[in-house]
């Protein structure tokens, strides 16, 4: 796990930059409101292939990071599988502080 990456989510969920959950990402991927989809890396191989089949249509990046409770605690809630960044700047210091995690 990436602390400072955690710590990031955690900043851009208080911002109002993150949306958690399914529902919600796959709305604003498919709008072209998000800039980036995590995925939990204890995700069901269907939600993955989902929404790797969702983000390659709109061109949106998807990484996965983190357990879904530990996603969870860095957003606010019990857990987190999917979550949706919709603000750029947010999106791209994940994304660099996500460069060593494996499955990116």
């Amino acid at each position: 796990m990436n602390e400072a990456m955690m710590r990031i989510i955690g900043l851009a969920t208080r911002a109002g930059k993150i949306e958690v959950g399914e529902g919600k990402t796959e709305d604003r991927v498919s709008h072209n409101k998000s800039k980036l989809v995590i995925i939990s890396l204890d995700a069901s191989e269907n939600t993955v292939k989902k929404f790797e089949k969702l983000c390659n249509r709109n061109g949106v990046k998807m990484i996965r990071a983190g357990e879904r409770d530990i996603l969870g605690k860095y957003t606010g809630r019990e857990s987190a599988v999917v979550l949706t960044v919709s603000d750029e700047g947010f999106a791209n210091r994940i994304k660099e502080l996500a460069k060593d995690i494996k499955n990116i």
